[in-house]
């Protein structure tokens, strides 16, 4: 199968071109496991066995790309590299799209079939079928295997040159080779990420060849929290200085003139009908702040219209007009986001649209200095109170941009032209958990638990999700950390204008505590135990980097059954780390056992030789995290 449409929407929008190439399959090339360099083997998930891309920039708005690529996959997690997506539209046009699947041995098992390319379109309806995705699937029951994939395809209307990765992470390289024909004349910027060489450079007639070389490069390991985007390791990134988007034409060499290009080529389509410049006055006629007519305004998009996905006209970066979404009640991020800031304006509000790149996975880095418009979301922000929408969300509340937009950088356009800003950190002072558990264990083990809890920020955002689900018990089962019996009851409410989500439930949880005779071993947290932990890795090599933070305070009630006493009972005891803090306070009286759990984490970013040392820090936490109690049955 084709992967989500999302996954690909945002691959498509910064990533014009996935791969590419022109130079024939060769069946002479031995492609056997057995002839892979042994240094290409350790921390391999994968070894590209011999690439040649080529892009040809042709003048603005106009190229032809292509490519062959052999990538022998030694094992599932190295799967992903076995298959080949590629978008088309009117502008993008595929000429070819084959493949050959070979064997362990190098033996060649089939060549590609029109039936192995699936394709599936970027729209959710059927008016709007523009943007298609073709992928070629190629599969083999057993590991490893090789597969050559060839594609050719040229482009008429872009802003974005294709990335070259020359090597990503847990990848061995045997052989690459880019090359970059352009007209003397064609002025781009690059710059190569981690490595970096220059060029061989030749030219034929007008036309300038560059081309870089690799060869034998080791695998680099993939390793968790890594600070690479997509699992680039070695990248190059070309940015062209003019531009043509259909018949719209622009100047990239800076950020100011980018966000122009964009700005102007949405201009004038805020222009609302009559009678809805009379809603919109009627909808703030008793609002005396822009906070408050902001939030009636969005509340009024959030009910009335709803998303979906269109990706057509100039390369689906022009907006429909605000009058399209007045008539219609859906559109695009664009669109719906275009219609609140048409609305905001007949309001007397200013407000600007912010390109940005959405994903909760977090976005690439913008350079200040080489306009790279990696971007595949629209938002809306409004100066005049610091407020930043999510327009496609029909539940967030106002100025509240969640995990899939937040802490990153975006362009906002303006009159003036493009500027580069930064949407909000969820620090931990927003991602909260407030909890209180009631547990009341029996001389069996078992338990009656009782939770009320309240989840702000990020915290929040699956809960608000899960509000509206038909099967909210299922999963609401499948997240716990004990076996339950019954549930009594359940309870999930999202706040309809805060950042807040609240949970309630009792069930009848089965062997909560172990019992050893006339001893009942009672665990202090395990109704919600710290859940953070690290891979073992004694020999790390990339910087570590984890930049979620949240603040949880749980406090757990266990009273205890009749004809038992508190035999042991661990002490306070506060854990200071590079993760953060973690702070244990007990007290108890004859009938329960009270116990508050502190854990702030902040984000952290740490050399690769800290590894060692914040995992024992974390593995004492849960250590700690883990302790329990033990009543005995008085005599």
């Amino acid at each position: 199968m084709i992967p989500s449409k999302c996954i690909f929407f945002q691959q498509l929008l910064w990533i014009i071109c996935l791969v590419a190439g022109i130079a024939p399959l060769q069946a002479q090339r031995n492609y056997a496991v057995s002839a892979i360099p042994l240094a290409c083997l350790p921390a391999a998930d994968a070894v590209v066995r011999f690439a040649d891309t080529r892009y040809t920039f042709e003048g603005p708005g106009k190229a032809v790309f292509s490519k062959t690529i052999a990538v022998t996959v030694l094992n599932e997690s190295g799967k992903n590299r076995a298959t080949l997506i590629q978008p088309e539209n009117k502008f993008i046009k595929i000429k070819t799209m084959q493949g050959r699947l070979y064997s362990a041995s190098g033996l060649l098992v089939r060549t590609s079939s029109k039936s192995d390319i699936q394709e599936q379109s970027l729209s959710d309806r059927q008016e709007f079928l523009d943007v298609k995705l073709k992928g070629l699937v190629m599969e083999y029951p057993s590991y490893p295997f090789t597969i050559e994939y060839t594609i050719e395809y040229s482009m008429e209307a872009f802003f974005l040159a294709p990335s070259f990765t020359i090597q990503h992470l847990a990848e061995s390289v045997e052989s690459t080779t880019f090359t970059l024909a352009f007209p003397k004349d064609y002025r781009f910027k690059w710059k190569m990420s981690r490595d970096s060489f220059e060029p061989e450079k030749t030219s034929k007639g007008d036309i300038q060849v560059w081309t870089w070389k690799a060869a034998l490069l080791p695998a680099v390991p993939n390793e968790v929290f890594t600070p690479f985007f997509d699992d680039s390791y070695i990248e190059i990134e070309i940015a062209p200085e003019q531009v043509l988007l259909d018949k719209s034409s622009g100047n990239f060499s800076n950020w100011l003139e980018v966000g122009r290009f964009f700005y102007n080529l949405n201009k004038d389509r805020d222009q609302l009908s009559p009678q809805m410049q009379k809603q919109v006055a009627d909808l703030t006629a008793s609002l005396t702040t822009p906070e408050d007519k902001i939030k009636a305004l969005y509340r009024f998009l959030q009910e009335q219209t709803r998303y979906v996905s269109i990706q057509v006209g100039v390369g689906g970066w022009q907006t429909f007009d605000a009058q399209f979404v007045e008539e219609k009640k859906y559109g695009d991020c664009k669109a719906l986001t275009n219609f609140m800031k048409a609305m905001l304006k007949s309001a007397g509000i200013t407000a600007h649209q912010a390109l940005v790149y959405a994903g909760d996975e977090g976005a690439p880095e913008l350079s200040e200095d080489m306009p790279l418009p990696r971007f595949n979301h629209v938002i809306l922000y409004i100066p005049e109170v610091n407020y930043w929408l999510e327009c496609t969300s029909r539940d967030f509340p106002a100025n509240y941009l969640g995990t899939f937009t937040a802490d990153r950088q975006v362009l906002l356009l303006t009159d003036k032209g493009g500027e580069l800003k930064r949407t909000p950190k969820l620090s931990d002072a927003q991602n909260t958990r407030t909890s209180t558990f009631e547990i009341a264990v029996d001389e069996t083990g078992n338990a009656l638990i009782q939770r009320s809890a309240i989840f702000t920020g990020a915290l929040h955002e699956y809960y608000r999700t899960a509000a509206t689900q038909p099967d909210l018990e299922k999963k609401f089962m499948e997240n716990l950390d004990f076996t339950v019996l019954k549930v009594h009851q359940l309870a999930v409410k999202a706040a309809p204008v805060q950042d807040r989500a609240d949970l309630s439930y009792r069930v009848d949880a089965s062997k909560y505590a172990s019992k050893a005779g006339k001893r009942l071993f009672v665990p202090l947290t395990k109704a919600s135990p710290f859940g953070f932990s690290l891979p073992a890795d004694t020999s790390r090599v990339h910087e570590l980097r984890i930049p979620e933070e949240f603040a949880l305070v749980d406090t757990f009630i266990i009273n205890i059954p009749p004809g038992y006493v508190v035999e042991n009972l661990p002490g306070n005891k506060t854990i200071q780390s590079a993760f953060g803090e973690y702070r244990l306070e007990l007290e108890k009286d004859d009938k329960q056992v009270k116990v508050i759990r502190h854990i702030t984490k902040k984000e952290i970013h740490e050399a690769a030789a800290a590894y060692v040392e914040l995992r024992k820090q974390i593995l004492d936490i849960s250590k700690l995290d883990g302790s329990q109690m033990v009543l005995v049955k008085k005599e």
